[in-house]
C-alpha cells in the first residue's frame, strides 16, 4: 500500500478520503468536524471526530474528543475519555486495559475492562455487552442483555434492561431497583 504524506494543516475542516495511518499525534483543534473514513493512531486529541470506518486508537494514554466522537467501530489499547459531546457508535466498541470515561454514548454492541458513564448509556445490542471491570453509570437503557463477568455495577438512576436478560456476578449498588 502506498503511504501518503499530509503536511501540517492549519485549516478548519479535514477530509480524508482514503484509509489513514498516522504514527504521531493527531490534534484537531478547529470547531469544524473532521471527517476520516477509516483511521489508526497512536494518540488524538480533537475537537470533534466523525469516522465512516473503524477508529483504533494505540495509545497507551487517553484519547480525547472534547466535542464528542462519532464512529461506526472503535477498538482503543489505552483509555477514552469523551469530556463534552456524545460518543455515537454503529459498530462494536472494544477497550482494553485504559478506561473508558463519556458523558453519553450510544452503541450497537459494548465490550470493555471498565466503564465510567456520566450520562446515559443506551446499549441496542441483540447480543450481549460485556463489562469484565464493572460499570458505573447515571442511567442504563438496554434493549439486548447485560453482563458484568467481574467488579460491580454501580447505577445512580433506575435500570431498563428492555426484553433481554441482565446479568451480574458482582453486586448491583442502585438508589432504587425494581424486577420490572
Amino acid at each position: 500500500a502506498a503511504t501518503n504524506t499530509l503536511p501540517i494543516l492549519s485549516a478548519n475542516t479535514l477530509n480524508v478520503a482514503l484509509d489513514s495511518q498516522f504514527q504521531g499525534k493527531l490534534t484537531v483543534t478547529s470547531s469544524a468536524t473532521s471527517t476520516i473514513p477509516s483511521f489508526s493512531t497512536t494518540d488524538i486529541a480533537a475537537t470533534s471526530l466523525t469516522l465512516s470506518g473503524s477508529l483504533d486508537v494505540t495509545t497507551t494514554g487517553t484519547s480525547s474528543f472534547a466535542g464528542g466522537l462519532t464512529a461506526v467501530g472503535l477498538t482503543s489499547s489505552g483509555g477514552l475519555n469523551i469530556s463534552t459531546g456524545d460518543a455515537i457508535f454503529a459498530g462494536k466498541i472494544t477497550s482494553a486495559v485504559g478506561t473508558s470515561t463519556f458523558i453519553g454514548v450510544s452503541a450497537t454492541n459494548l465490550n470493555t475492562t471498565g466503564l465510567n458513564v456520566s450520562g446515559a448509556l443506551d446499549v441496542t445490542t441483540t447480543g450481549t455487552s460485556s463489562f469484565a471491570g464493572g460499570l458505573t453509570a447515571v442511567g442504563l437503557t438496554s434493549s439486548g442483555g447485560l453482563n458484568i463477568s467481574t467488579g460491580d455495577a454501580i447505577f445512580a438512576q433506575p435500570i431498563d434492561g428492555g426484553a433481554g436478560t441482565s446479568t451480574f456476578s458482582g453486586d448491583i449498588k442502585a438508589n432504587l431497583l425494581h424486577s420490572d
